[in-house]
């Protein structure tokens, strides 16, 4: 829940609020098991990759967790552990941003990629053939910025 480790007393309101959203969901009907007390339980300390305090890589830890899990789970038992409060590392992080630039280019902006939208500004305008279609060559070099060669 915290990727920076904070005090629970610094996030307790936010916590707070939580219990009371949960309470009123059990008494308006809401699935709940009844063995089970009527109070969420919240899990802190996890253990996984903290990043530094007055950092924003927030995004980035996040998608390293995924990738080391490799998948989403709410299974304790099938986490990977990492060392508690191991910090990323540049090329860690270095990484993180080459797979999203790779999924962007091959899944997004590619015209054969699975999320590739037909309809966008990216798929319609002539000015863009070069980004789409970046692994041809020929549109590569015509519309590249860099000098070419005779």
């Amino acid at each position: 829940m915290d990727s920076l480790d904070w005090s629970t007393k610094r996030y307790q309101e936010f916590i707070d609020i939580l219990q009371l959203a949960y309470k009123y969901y059990i008494r308006k009907g809401g699935a709940h098991p009844a063995d089970k007390q009527n109070e969420m339980t919240l899990r802190t300390r996890f253990l996984c990759h903290k990043q530094p305090a007055c950092f924003v890589y927030c995004g980035y830890y996040m998608c390293e967790h995924l990738r080391v899990q490799g998948r989403y789970t709410t299974d304790p038992e099938r986490i990977h552990h990492v060392p508690y409060g191991e910090v990323l590392q540049e090329k860690q992080l270095l990484n993180v941003v080459y797979d999203l630039c790779r999924f962007i280019m091959h899944e997004v902006v590619n015209v054969r990629g699975k999320f590739f939208h037909e309809l966008q500004d990216l798929a319609t305008e002539n000015k863009y053939i070069g980004l789409r279609q970046w692994e041809n060559q020929q549109h590569r070099a015509a519309t590249s910025s860099s000098p070419m060669e005779d």
